[in-house]
């Protein structure tokens, strides 16, 4: 129901200025269909506040725009806007399932720069997937794709990114996403593109392992407070960019390239 994807995150970015990134860290792959019936409201994963690392379902998905929950399991909600942009998939359908990568709240604490749905039919066809791209403002953008973005086993689509990201990135940026359905391998890459030409290059890959007790401590000795590492690395990468002297985009600048972001209350 719950699993763990030890991972590698690398970013190579290449114009205006040069700048490459690498750094281990772990991820959780929840079950979303199991998830309201299996998860305990404490332990090591859990639900509730006492947990050491949570789900809390309306961390995500604010398909309202308010940063609420809008109300029905987290599941539903994915369905409904799947299907709100013409992408079939229920969450009711017998054997249905839905998988989430992401990170979780750690002592209550958690940022994700993006987390990725996979849906799959009862007969294990994939049927979606979702991006969910977070900024350090509080705010979210969702990036669907449907069985016309699956081809050669992985879902692809590149679309405008209209959404502020990060300050070092023009709004008008394309993202690519390129996102084959994960087993015991996980591989999400997301590039960008301007004018056509790649300027960079972005992965998460790594391999299953089972969140046993065991291996959940050794992934907290590994790294601890993960949650606050990656917070503290975007903002240490932001920094190392600034003094390279790479373009800087203020947010307030252009509002109305900034679309259908999704925004904490």
């Amino acid at each position: 129901m719950i699993s763990i994807y030890s991972c590698r995150v690398i970013h190579a970015r290449t114009w205006p200025k040069v700048h490459r990134l690498a750094y281990r860290f772990f991820w959780f792959c929840v079950d979303l269909t199991q998830a309201q019936k299996t998860l305990p409201s404490w332990g090591w994963v859990g639900t509730g506040p006492f947990s050491l690392y949570r789900f809390r379902e309306d961390d995500h998905l604010w398909t309202s725009g308010s940063g609420k929950s809008d109300g029905p399991a987290l599941v539903d909600r994915l369905s409904r806007y799947l299907e709100q942009h013409g992408i079939h998939w229920k969450s009711t359908e017998p054997g249905a399932r839905a998988m989430l990568v992401t990170q979780l709240r750690f002592f209550g604490y958690v940022f994700n720069p993006v987390s990725f749905y996979y849906c799959f039919h009862a007969d294990g066809t994939p049927a979606a997937a979702l991006a969910e791209v977070g900024n350090t403002f509080g705010e979210m953008k969702l990036y669907p794709m449907g069985p016309a973005h699956f081809v050669n086993g992985q879902f692809k689509i590149r679309v405008p990114k209209y959404f502020y990201v990060s300050p070092f990135s023009d709004l008008t940026t394309e993202f690519e996403f390129r996102l084959p359905p994960p087993g015991e391998r996980l591989l999400a890459e997301v590039d960008d593109f301007k004018d056509g030409r790649k300027i960079l290059v972005a992965s998460l890959s790594g391999h299953r392992k089972s969140a046993s007790r065991l291996e959940l401590l050794h992934q907290t000795l590994r790294f601890p407070m993960v949650t606050l590492q990656i917070i503290f690395l975007i903002h240490w990468n932001a920094l190392l960019l600034f003094l390279k002297g790479t373009p800087y985009f203020n947010k307030a600048s252009d509002p109305k390239d900034q679309r259908e972001a999704l925004r904490r209350p």
